[in-house]
């Protein structure tokens, strides 16, 4: 009788592991299923999926001119066309750091840009500092590498600033980078110059690099501005990683970008001739796309930023104004990016063990799809996308009342 083959994967591939891919297509497959009601999804945060905020015809135009053209069919280098890199440089330079195109690296997606940064900044057993409520892919990118990762508090009581202190004990001769997401993602925090001055003596202090996911910058809501952590790091090298997805609304054409800020050339000898090293892997992220990037930035009006900020923060407002009258809820009002996070008081809805129940039991009952902290490093708690048309979103939090005041304990 022939053996039955039985093949292994690595150990990295095991500890690969993305929180929310595990709850949209583990857990949450069965309860679709057995929905009672039409599904409204306010899970995965992706801007296009629902028609009412496509991209502006100029970054469309732009992609079929060089399309037409005929410039972007060849791989050029592995880490970036030189076009490209120049127009990202020159729209995140500032007086106080200058770029040029030497300290672009292109990846494939912001994700792939943070996975360039950890893999030239950690190697194995090693360690990094991350946010919790945090985005999962962190986990899977460091689980990939085999880095542990230790997890820094964000305070809901203080719109999700870091607890700086907290977060200084958890440095160790073996941590590697310290990362800070702003605007947030699960949160929608958006920190003040001052806070970041805080995450910046850290570092200083430490010797730490600071990865600094800011894929939602400029994303901010009125009365708030957004402050590059670059701008405030002086001799605190940063590498920033950005990208075309939640700002020009296109997620699916998976082009991004680091940008080393580096005023003492601490990044130069080693750490971007690494980056470009590990861009070999992939060959650089599509070519059309980022032969697109000078006229998507000169030719999108800041008209169209403000309108899709309006429809997020007016989605915001309607979702905080319904879940925070909710017994056993409490949001937290955003400030930018596309989210809210809710707590979820477990104590009141004693059927439920944790937040994935919960949630499971919201998708048979009501067909509302939202991800649970758990899949952010924060149980306890849900992740809200604001980024449905705001009458589907107001019939979801409904639904979600309803659920609430069914299932809330009764004293």
């Amino acid at each position: 009788m022939a053996r039955l083959w039985s093949v292994a994967s690595t150990k990295s591939a095991k500890a690969a592991i993305n929180p929310i891919r595990e709850a949209t297509e583990t857990h949450y497959p069965e309860a679709i299923k057995q929905s009672k009601k039409d599904i409204y999804s306010l899970g995965i945060g992706d801007p296009s999926v629902f028609g009412n905020l496509p991209p502006h015809p100029a970054t469309v135009a732009a992609v079929q001119k060089v399309l037409v053209g005929g410039v972007s069919y060849s791989y050029g280098t592995s880490y970036g066309y030189q076009i490209a890199r120049e127009a990202i440089a020159k729209q995140f330079s500032t007086p106080d750091c200058p770029l040029t195109h030497d300290d672009v690296i292109m990846g494939t997606g912001c994700a792939g840009a943070l996975e360039l940064c950890f893999s030239v900044l950690c190697e194995a057993g090693s360690n990094m500092i991350v946010p919790s409520p945090g985005y999962s892919l962190y986990n899977c990118l460091a689980g990939a590498l085999q880095v542990h990762l230790k997890y820094y508090n964000l305070l809901a009581e203080r719109n999700w600033e870091a607890d700086l202190e907290q977060l200084e004990s958890l440095v160790d001769s073996n941590t590697k980078a310290l990362l800070l997401n702003n605007p947030s993602n699960p949160c929608g925090s958006v920190y003040t110059q001052e806070h970041l001055r805080g995450f910046v003596d850290i570092a200083r202090r430490h010797k730490l690099p600071i990865i600094a996911d800011e894929t939602y910058a400029h994303v901010v809501y009125k009365g708030q501005v957004f402050h590059p952590i670059s701008s405030v790091a002086e001799d605190v090298p940063v590498l920033t990683c950005s990208g075309l997805s939640k700002r020009y609304l296109v997620p699916g054409w998976r082009v991004g970008w680091v940008i080393a800020h580096d005023t003492q050339g601490a990044l130069e000898a080693e750490v971007k001739p690494g980056l470009r090293r590990l861009a070999t892997r992939n060959i650089g992220p599509c070519a059309l796309i980022q032969a697109a990037i000078p006229d998507i930035f000169k030719n999108v009006p800041n008209s169209f930023f403000a309108e899709t900020i309006a429809t997020f923060e007016g989605n915001a407002v309607a979702c905080y104004e319904r879940l925070s009258k909710v017994d056993g809820l409490t949001p937290v009002m955003p400030a930018g990016a596309m989210y809210m996070m809710v707590t979820i008081d477990l104590e009141r809805f004693t059927e439920f063990q944790d937040d994935i129940s919960f949630l499971k039991q919201l998708i048979i009952e009501q067909g509302v799809v939202c991800l649970p902290g758990t899949a952010f490093m924060r149980a306890g708690a849900m992740r809200i996308a604001l980024i449905m048309p705001k009458d589907g979103l107001i019939i979801a939090c409904d639904r979600i009342t309803q659920f609430c005041q069914e299932h809330i304990a009764k004293n």
